[in-house]
């Protein structure tokens, strides 16, 4: 019996726009800081296990509002912003699996991926919101085994809109 081939969810925009994503990610799915003023780790979780609840993102016994971060990322929240979601099968072979543009709404359903369009393998899970302009990105990896982190990339200005308390960032605390 032949193996069913998961399908690509949604992918919009034209070659401009994936290459500008691509820009953003390295080939292990993380964050390239270049080009972006600042750089803010929301958070480093020991567990991998994601569940929401309403806007309430819970990564093992850590509750992290998401609700919270979009709420002040919201006047940069425009048109020329989407969502997205990766895989990586096996460490190895990259797959985008969605490019929309972004609505709160399916963005937080999007959550849902990372269990029901899990990477082959134990391979790593990226979902995000990446904005054209102004140019930022927020990004949530799931390595089975490892592990959660979320970041975010932009200028220091949006930088402080998601933490406004000096110092949280270097401590790596996440919006809680």
């Amino acid at each position: 019996m032949a193996k069913k081939k998961k399908k690509v969810l949604e992918v919009v925009g034209d070659r401009k726009l994936r290459a500008a994503l691509e820009r953003c990610l390295d080939q292990d799915l993380a964050l390239r800081r270049g080009g972006h003023t600042s750089h803010l780790w929301l958070g480093q979780f020991d567990d991998d296990e994601l569940s929401l609840s309403g806007e309430q993102l819970r990564i093992g016994d850590a509750v992290v509002e998401m609700g919270q971060i979009l709420d002040r990322l919201e006047g940069t929240l425009g048109q020329r912003c989407y969502r997205f979601y990766y895989n990586l099968h096996d460490n190895v072979v990259r797959q985008l699996r969605l490019l929309a543009p972004f609505s709160r709404r399916a963005f937080l359903q999007d959550f849902a991926l990372f269990s029901t369009h899990p990477a082959r393998e134990g391979g790593i899970n990226a979902l995000g919101i990446m904005s054209q302009d102004p140019h930022w990105i927020l990004l949530v990896t799931q390595e089975p085994g490892s592990g959660v982190s979320m970041e975010f990339c932009g200028t220091a200005k949006q930088t402080g809109q998601l933490d406004p308390s000096p110092g949280a960032a270097a401590a790596g605390d996440a919006l809680q």
